[in-house]
């Protein structure tokens, strides 16, 4: 893949979405402000939280709530 090309243009657009994603983890389960100690641990807290977006995305689509399924993080009032 090279720099300014096609294929790089049509991957960097996506980054927006992807950061949005990142800045809703850690703020909406807690991962930007880790108490854990070791890789193994904070991998796993990390995999955890995306199985629990996931999961509540994937509960939003079966209840017909497809203009909520952008939305998976819970909502603060």
């Amino acid at each position: 893949m090279v720099y300014g090309s096609a294929e790089w243009r049509a991957i960097y657009n996506k980054r927006v979405s992807v950061e949005r994603v990142f800045s809703a983890t850690k703020g909406f389960y807690r991962l930007d402000n880790l108490t854990h100690r070791g890789l193994p641990k904070v991998t796993l807290h990390c995999t955890l939280s995306m199985l629990v977006m996931q999961a509540k995305a994937l509960g939003q689509a079966r209840q017909g709530n497809f203009g909520e399924l952008r939305r998976c993080t819970r909502r603060v009032a």
